[in-house]
């Protein structure tokens, strides 16, 4: 102490101070002897560090003898349990622990480890274990990719059940307006790939037609099978799309049987049959209350303006066939339009023809009620009085 209380007194050669033998002899043994100490103190940090060496070695020898995992191990983590064992014998370390030297003291000890970087990471594995992880993580891919499509299912499904619309006709732009634009979406990038590139403004019409089967199909819930037939699956009408309701109308207005109608509806193309009665009854309803409103039977279709032919004639049931049942007598008026697409015309009603020879504008389309019950015609459409042509 009184050696550092001179040192910070100045200058030594300027102050002409000398060093006595003895003194010097002192100092020099106890210089000698504070590094001995600090040499025992370094021995027994470095015999701590072998035995945390040890332990991590010999952790990573059992995850390599374990035959369902092939491992692969982080320099970060190994790092990390190499300094807290240190800390838990009682060595601790100012700053981090060199990982480089730490990666070349294990490679050197495993002499069929390799080390791959992956960005700043390093990952350590044996030789033979890399194909298994490989192969391991293609496994783990294949998860991720069935999580991401679930996921997508259940955004879309959200969007298809939250979209209600009840069927209201065929009026233009109905298939666009049919289905959600997610799943049309969906449905596009499926068929002609994600990439901006291949988008257009225009949507395909295999997209409108796939995207509103799968509205059409889709349910809340599935059905619980009985046995090993399926149970038909029940459409909700709020699910209805216009392209199985045109489909299940369109064989039924050229075919009329029953059985083609049923088949396309079992197979989740068309409606059923039933529906298309239902929805023939209610068009034709709607039809009828047009007629009663108007007093007037004439197609709500018919158009001004267009080259229209009518054909006058008799319907008569004939009493001497083997399945008539009772006479009937009417008349039948059939009108034929020769409209050319490039001449349109306004519409007109039942009614739109008056003495005075002007027109009243027709309704825009018609409401499809929900009475299954037939109505009928205007009493003064059956009741047409005779009449006579002049001689």
């Amino acid at each position: 102490m009184d050696l550092l209380t001179q040192l910070n007194a100045g200058d030594m050669v300027a102050q002409e101070a000398k060093y006595h033998r003895n003194c010097l002899l002192n100092l020099y043994n106890r210089a000698r002897k504070i590094k001995e100490m600090a040499g025992k103190g370094t021995d027994d940090e470095h015999a701590i560090a072998g035995l945390a060496f040890a332990e991590l070695v010999v952790f990573i020898e059992e995850a390599h003898m374990d035959d369902e995992t092939s491992p692969v191990f982080k320099l970060a983590d190994l790092a990390q349990l190499y300094t807290s064992r240190m800390e838990q014998l009682g060595v601790k370390h100012e700053g981090r622990v060199h990982t480089t030297r730490l990666k070349q003291r294990l490679l050197a000890h495993f002499p069929n480890m390799c080390a791959q970087h992956q960005g700043r990471d390093v990952l350590l594995a044996f030789n033979e274990d890399i194909g298994d992880a490989l192969a391991k993580a293609c496994e783990l891919d294949r998860d991720l990719d069935a999580v991401h499509m679930a996921r997508a299912a259940q955004i879309v499904r959200r969007h298809i059940i939250g979209d209600a619309k009840s069927f209201n006709g065929f009026p233009a732009g109905c298939q666009q307006d049919s289905v959600p634009p997610m799943l049309l979406a969906l449905v596009t990038m499926i068929l002609e790939g994600p990439s901006i590139k291949h988008q257009s403004e225009s949507t395909t019409q295999a997209a409108l037609s796939i995207a509103q089967l799968l509205k059409f199909n889709s349910v809340m819930h599935r059905r619980s099978t009985t046995g090993s037939t399926p149970r038909p699956v029940r459409h909700a009408t709020t699910q209805e799309t216009p392209v199985p309701t045109y489909i299940g109308m369109m064989l039924h207005a050229h075919t009329r049987k029953r059985e083609l109608v049923d088949r396309l509806a079992h197979m989740g193309i068309s409606i059923s049959y039933d529906r298309v009665l239902s929805l023939s009854t209610q068009l034709g309803n709607s039809a009828c209350r047009l007629y009663h409103r108007e007093q007037v039977v004439c197609p709500p279709k018919m158009r001004g303006r267009v080259f229209t032919t009518a054909a006058v004639d008799n319907i008569d049931h004939n009493l001497s066939s083997t399945t008539a049942k009772q006479s009937f007598h009417g008349t039948a008026i059939s009108l034929t339009f020769m409209q050319h697409p490039a001449v349109p015309g306004p519409a007109l009603t039942a009614a739109s023809s008056s003495s005075e020879g002007q027109t009243k504008e027709a309704p825009k389309q018609l409401t499809v009620c929900r009475n299954t019950i037939q109505m009928s015609h205007p009493s003064a459409a059956s009741r047409t009085p005779p009449c006579r042509l002049p001689a």
